[in-house]
Formats: C-alpha cells, sequence, structure tokens
C-alpha cells in the first residue's frame, strides 16, 4: 500500500468515524469541525508529497511548510484556543510563512554577490 493510498483511505473513512461519534453525543461539534479540517489537511499534504508517478513519498522543505501551514490555519480557525495559546499559533504562522517566503524567493534568482555570512548567535 502507497503513502497516497493510505492517506486516502484515512480521507474516506476519517468524516463517517467522525459522524458517527457526533450523532453518539461522543464527539462535540466544535471537535468534529476541527478534526474535518486537521483530516482536509492531512489528506492535501498526503496528495502533496506523494509522486504522482512512482506512489512513493517526495518530501521536500515546501510540501513540509505547506503542511505545516495548513495545520496552523486549522488552529488559527479554532475558537477554543486560550489567548495564549492562540498568540503561540500566532507566531509559528509568522515563522511558516517567513520561512515559505524565503523558499519561494530563493526560487525566484539567488545571487551569489548577495550571500553574506551568518551572524554568529552569542
Amino acid at each position: 500500500m502507497t503513502p497516497l493510498a493510505i492517506f486516502q483511505l484515512i480521507a474516506a473513512i476519517g468524516p463517517i468515524v467522525v459522524a458517527a461519534l457526533q450523532q453518539t453525543g461522543a464527539l462535540p461539534a466544535s471537535y468534529a469541525a476541527l478534526i474535518t479540517a486537521i483530516e482536509n489537511a492531512v489528506g492535501q499534504f498526503g496528495t502533496a508529497v506523494t509522486n504522482a508517478q512512482t506512489g512513493q513519498l517526495d518530501i521536500s522543505a515546501i510540501t513540509i511548510l505547506s503542511g505545516i501551514s495548513a495545520a496552523v490555519s486549522v488552529l488559527q480557525a479554532e475558537t477554543n484556543l486560550s489567548p495564549t495559546a492562540l498568540s503561540l499559533v500566532n507566531a509559528f504562522d509568522k515563522a511558516v510563512t517567513a520561512g515559505l517566503a524565503a523558499y519561494q524567493a530563493a526560487q525566484q534568482k539567488v545571487d551569489p554577490t548577495e550571500l553574506q555570512p551568518i551572524t554568529p548567535v552569542a
């Protein structure tokens, strides 16, 4: 079974399990919405990191950052987070967004004359 097939199986079975748990009252509606959003993000991430020709994982920095960004977006939409947790999620979102922007900028051009040494952290 390929990784993509596993992600597709989870995406197919997940909503059924969530609906069943919600109907029995074992899962509050707010958690069901969060789980569904996470399932969608995982499905998109699984598709993004799987090579269409071989069915094998093809993971790069951009796919990992994109997956993290999707998960952070789900957390930002959650209304039950404490202000402290939300501030941490927002800070993490800024870091991921900066990473994605840096990756995109590096894909546009890399001018070796603009490279500078990294300043050591004291």
